[in-house]
């Protein structure tokens, strides 16, 4: 009704001035997914390339003409083979605005299962080689508009800080909602709005004007305006404009129920423009048209880039709504046929935060390598210990990293070998399986990463060896024969963690493990494996050295086992167990708090889901209780270890490590039952109310109220880093989160509920993409759990999380190195996240050096960081702080009433190393040069 009535009054209202025609703007583009039904090599053979060369073409034959063009990924692939006549041509369409670049990360990054941190690396991947290959003259700041047009499962609310720190002036989305809303927007003209995203950052700073597509890029080129090789559409000419202009200036119309400015219409979809010079030719012709009959239409049309877009609608000085604190993690709401769920429902793309668990974890496995590997290269150069620089060998972890951000990878919605890539009907007819290369998506990826994996360790490896003056190579696993471990923390705090390692072959009795100063310290052997438990202390970003000696009167300890369990604790928590061996209250020593907790093992029984979307049409099953309970003591840490007969053949280990804050839950399970989805579920005595927290892109906390109305589906929500639910009232609210290091689906079904799903294995389809989604396992899920005040957790809740997914890392040699012990950073407090320290790469003889420090906890006072005593062992000469992805900053655009402060206040640069302030999750970025 309100729709109808908003038309209604649309149409009431006086007219334009007669001549003042409606400006519209077509923005023509192409949507080329970095893998989906086809490997990159594949889809890059049989259109990408054809489409770079021919819109080349296209342009060339009318300076009228624009395209816009995102994912860098392609770009890098077709550059090196065109000449360089053609390479200086393409340069000269850039600065003359004919082709512009939006958003240009390596690959259009999803929004709801990746990382902030890898998103932002992926997207400085794309600027900078835009930079080295374009040159500083053509674009050193060439990006200035964010698109995100195919976010299935949701966007995030960092997004908007994300692309306003990078110094965007706005961004482009599709609209990923529920009816209701798109319906309210509608009615409101609020489809372009101040977005501010952030309930930390402020708004001045991370606020970004976005227009949100109404329905799907695609939409207005499935109305008939696609010409090529596989088109039927008439060509244009006098007998056939005259009816594609009037659905031109009908669809135009139709945009000004919805945005009260000029029109943007999104030209292009899925790999369009194999035939550029077809499409722009019967294009061109309609527009000319429309043109010189102007007053029959009563507009001006023109090709046009976001940057024309944006810059017409910011001279009309219009007045936009803000949405504050909002985002759209609704995982698209989709109509399912009846044939797939036995009547006609509404379902949500929500199995994507879990689907294919095991490349989620290898993705994150790989970014974390990469990520330690950069900072120890850095470190290495910058100190002189490394000669020469590797960053040439690790761009093959830059390349593998910004290919599997796309929204095809890390959701796990791709073809695999054994996949169908044909679905829906009633028929359910899906053709042959992928039996061939060019559809191996998942192994394709899989094949990328292993490579950025070896690059990594590759430089890991050597950058340590130089810092400590190892006499030998390193590894990354026992060779029978290394009798020296040095140990790597990434982070900018000491840690004091528990580690496991491989002893060498040895004589027949338990080692000694011996520190950096030849201390012994206290050892446990594993109780299943020949695997040796310690806790080790390393510096921040930095090393220590420990040796295995045989000769030693401190070998490791043999832990006792009993069966059954009642207990287990250290100085800071205490578990208590049931009879059946189920975990019953956390007391959280220091705080004094005690929540009563159980957790259990359910699965639900799903013939409809895919890849995309749970359609959970029943509410899940207990498990059985675990058939064996054994208590594992010892001084390093104590366990309670559940066995479960059955189909799922399911162990579980509940660590709790000495001087450990958090309670470790290890989950290996060898195989799922067909049709099967498993989920840890925690039943506890927090009054939340039915509301869930869940963290946007693993940074910012989203409070998530139970709808009951809504089927689970509706329910479930992505937790990238950490989830957690708390009591709802102010006097010491308790709290339980669950912090992980891979990305899984998280829902809270009922009071004091919180369960993440940690494996799916279906052999359905969804009705939206390659099925079925053969995930069976094996798979070893951990997770980190915090119980006690919600105080106390918040302050470590994303800092633990991060020591999660960054674990010391152990390399083994032998030989003494000649530097034991080393740190390389003056240690922060644990709130302060080294998200970046990285050599830049072509930027002339000298290298630079990336620095990005960032304030991880929410809601948190400044932090000041002294960057002239950061690197007790280098010294900087001089500093530049730039834009997130490494852009020069400027002013950006003001909309409205809200007032946007630059990106980088000044001064910007100097010799003189500054002292910082951070405030809570704010990022700052800086370039250093010794």
């Amino acid at each position: 009704a309100a729709v109808a009535l908003a038309v209604c009054l649309a149409l009431l209202a006086p007219a334009a001035a007669a001549d003042a025609p409606l400006e519209v703007f077509i923005v023509p583009h192409s949507h080329c997914d970095v893998g989906w039904l086809e490997t990159v090599e594949s889809y890059y053979n049989t259109s990408v390339h054809s489409i770079l060369d021919t819109v080349m073409e296209a342009l060339l034959q009318d300076p009228a003409r624009r395209f816009i063009w995102s994912e860098i990924k392609w770009f890098q692939m077709w550059w090196p083979d065109q000449s360089l006549q053609v390479q200086d041509t393409f340069r000269r369409l850039v600065q003359s605005g004919q082709i512009e670049f939006v958003g240009a990360g390596w690959s259009q990054s999803d929004e709801v299962t990746t990382t902030w941190r890898d998103v932002v690396d992926q997207v400085t991947t794309g600027h900078e080689y835009l930079r080295r290959t374009l040159g500083e003259e053509v674009c050193a700041r060439c990006v200035k508009y964010g698109w995100q047009i195919d976010m299935f499962a949701g966007y995030s609310g960092v997004t908007p800080s994300l692309w306003a720190l990078m110094g965007y002036d706005g961004m482009v989305i599709r609209f990923e909602g529920p009816d209701a809303m798109r319906s309210q927007w509608m009615a409101e003209k609020a489809f372009e709005f101040v977005w501010e995203g952030s309930d930390n950052l402020p708004a001045d700073k991370a606020a970004i004007l976005t227009h949100v597509i109404e329905w799907n890029y695609g939409t207005f080129i499935g109305q008939g305006f696609q010409w090529g090789p596989s088109s039927s559409n008439p060509s244009m000419g006098p007998d056939t404009v005259k009816a594609a202009a009037d659905k031109v200036a009908a669809f135009a119309r139709n945009r000004t129920q919805v945005y009260q400015g000029p029109v943007m219409i999104v030209w292009g979809s899925d790999f369009q423009f194999v035939d550029a010079v077809a499409m722009f030719g019967n294009m061109s012709y309609i527009v000319d048209y429309m043109n010189d009959n102007k007053a029959t239409y009563g507009m001006h049309v023109q090709f046009a880039t976001l940057s024309n877009y944006f810059d017409y609608l910011h001279s009309l000085k219009l007045t936009f709504p803000v949405k504050q604190f909002v985002d759209f993690e609704y995982g698209w709401p989709h109509v399912i046929p009846q044939n797939l769920t036995g009547n006609v429902t509404i379902q949500y793309q929500t199995g994507a935060p879990t689907s294919r668990s095991a490349h989620k974890m290898h993705i994150r496995e790989v970014s974390q390598q990469h990520r330690a590997a950069e900072t120890a290269h850095a470190l290495s150069l910058a100190t002189g210990a490394l000669p020469v620089s590797r960053d040439h060998i690790l761009m093959t972890a830059w390349d593998a990293l910004g290919v599997t951000q796309h929204h095809d990878s890390v959701p796990g919605t791709m073809s695999a070998e054994g996949t169908y890539v044909r679905w829906g009907g009633a028929d359910r007819n899906p053709g042959p399986a992928c039996n061939q290369s060019s559809c191996m998506v998942l192994e394709d990826y899989g094949r990328m990463l292993n490579d950025g994996a070896d690059a990594s360790l590759q430089v890991l490896a050597e950058s340590l060896q130089t810092l400590a003056q190892a006499p030998e190579e390193l590894l990354f696993s026992q060779d029978g024969n290394s009798s020296t471990l040095i140990l790597y923390n990434s982070l900018s705090h000491a840690r004091t963690q528990m580690v496991v390692v491989a002893a060498p072959t040895g004589p027949g009795n338990r080692p000694t493990i011996l520190d950096s100063y030849g201390a012994p310290v206290v050892a446990q052997l594993d109780a299943f494996s020949e695997q040796i438990y310690f806790e080790a202390t390393v510096p921040a970003l930095g090393f220590a050295t420990y040796t295995f000696d045989y000769s030693g009167s401190s070998p490791a300890v043999v832990p006792t086992m009993t069966t059954g369990a009642t207990t287990i604790s250290n100085d800071k928590l205490k578990l208590t167990f049931s009879a059946d061996g189920l975990l019953t209250y956390v007391d959280n020593l220091q705080d004094g708090s005690r929540v009563r907790v159980t957790q259990q093992y359910f699965e639900y029984f799903n013939s409809s889901g895919g890849p995309y979307c749970l359609i959970e049409t029943n509410a899940a099953r207990q498990l059985p209780a675990p058939a064996t309970v054994v208590t594992v003591t010892g001084p390093v840490f104590e366990e309670v270890v559940l066995m479960f007969n059955g189909q799922y053949d399911l162990e579980q280990r509940i660590q709790l490590p000495r001087s450990a804050d958090n309670i470790r839950f290890v989950h290996h399970i060898n195989q799922l039952a067909m049709n099967t989805e498993i989920v840890s579920r925690f039943v506890t005595d927090i009054d939340n109310n039915g509301t869930l927290h869940n963290d946007d892109s693993g940074l910012e906390i989203h409070a998530r109220p139970l709808q009951p109305t809504l089927p689970i589906s509706g329910n479930y929500y992505s937790m990238v880093q950490s989830a957690y639910i708390r009591d709802r009232g102010n006097f010491e609210p308790r709290q339980l989160s669950v912090l992980t290091s891979h990305t899984m689906g998280v829902a809270s079904l009922g009071a004091g509920q919180l369960e993440y799903m940690m494996l799916r294995f279906l052999n359905s389809t969804d009705d939206q993409g390659p099925w079925p989604l053969n995930d069976q396992g094996p798979i070893t899920v951990e997770t980190w759990v915090m119980a006690g005040l919600a105080e106390e957790i918040n302050d470590v809740r994303l800092p633990r999380a991060l020591e999660l997914e960054n674990p010391i890392l152990v390399t083994y040699t032998t030989g003494h190195p000649a530097t034991p012990i080393s740190q390389g950073i003056t240690p922060q407090p644990e709130g302060v996240y080294l998200m970046s320290f990285f050599v830049r790469t072509g930027t002339g003889v000298e290298p630079e050096y990336v620095l990005r420090l960032q304030n991880v906890v929410e809601h948190s006072p400044d932090v000041n960081v002294d960057l002239n005593a950061l690197f007790p062992n280098v010294k900087f000469s001089s500093w530049e702080e730039l834009a997130l992805a490494l852009d020069t900053p400027k002013q950006r655009k003001q909309w409205g009433t809200r007032t946007l402060a630059p990106v980088v206040a000044e001064p910007r640069s100097g010799t003189s190393l500054p002292v910082v302030a951070l405030s809570a999750l704010d990022m700052r970025t800086f370039v250093l040069r010794v």
